[in-house]
């Protein structure tokens, strides 16, 4: 009879580790991740310079990623959420005064979209892989 209860204590513990194990993703504060890419187009043309940034407002995480050269973006890992995006001309390199400043190329991008409460740009990732194409309007 002893043999029983100390093989069923055994049990009872040995499910207890498995059910603590099995939550401990959960508890971490770990959430759900998407690879997300795409490109940024304006006036019917790639915007080849600048960088875009996701913003998770409930949550307040935000993810930016550099523009290439046909206007591509990719951020690797994105937790789920629905996100505004905000697109943001380059900023000016920091020059040396003794130099004549080169010629910059100029980007005109809607004011509306270089600021998260302006922007309507918005997206929702909730899958692990998603291409968005973020269209600029004036």
């Amino acid at each position: 009879m002893w043999n029983l209860l100390k093989r069923g204590r055994s049990i009872v513990t040995a499910l207890v580790m498995v059910g603590v194990v099995l939550m401990l993703p959960a508890c971490s504060g770990q959430r759900p991740k998407g690879k997300v890419s795409g490109t940024v187009t304006y006036k019917g043309k790639a915007v080849t310079v600048g960088d875009v940034t996701f913003h998770d407002k409930r949550r307040g995480v935000a993810a930016t990623a550099k523009l290439d050269t046909i206007g591509a973006f990719a951020f690797p890992a994105l937790e789920y959420g629905n996100y505004t995006a905000m697109v943001n001309p380059p900023e000016g390199e920091p020059q040396d005064p003794r130099v004549r400043p080169t010629a910059t190329a100029r980007v005109n991008l809607p004011y509306k979209t270089r600021s998260i409460t302006s922007s309507n740009l918005s997206f929702e990732v909730k899958e692990k892989s998603h291409e968005f194409t973020v269209v600029l309007t004036d």
